[in-house]
């Protein structure tokens, strides 16, 4: 054994149990990721888009913007459920925007300047 790991097996024999399965989740090197109650699985854009009860489109907006934080896994984006959550709360706090504002329809039967425009023209040809 080296010097540094039997070092580290004195050090290790002083500390108290939650010390000690903290040095070992800090010393893991069998490649597996860490598990343990502070590790949040990702979510992909349709489980993300099922919890947040929206499309997935509007997920990918809003990862494509910059509001909703993601990582990328390959091609596939992935997103932890805490900024999903943050996200949410920031979306229901944001103000409502006013709706779109339309033309009003015209009623058939109702004259419009350029229908207006249009019959004084043919009455002055006839």
């Amino acid at each position: 054994m080296s010097e540094l790991g039997g070092m580290v097996l004195s050090l290790a024999h002083q500390l108290d149990d939650d010390e000690r399965a903290e040095l070992g989740r800090m010393l893991r090197t069998d490649g597996k990721p860490d598990t343990g109650p502070n590790v949040e699985p990702l979510l992909s854009c349709t489980q993300a888009a099922r919890r947040a009860q929206c499309h997935v489109e509007t997920i990918r907006r809003a990862v494509a913007r910059g509001a909703l934080s993601a990582s990328r896994a390959g091609r596939s984006l992935r997103i932890a459920p805490s900024d999903l959550d943050d996200w949410l709360r920031m979306s229901a706090r944001a103000p409502n925007r006013p709706p779109t504002q339309r033309p009003a329809r015209r009623r058939a039967g109702s004259s419009s300047p350029m229908h207006d425009a249009l019959a004084l023209l043919e009455r002055s040809l006839a």
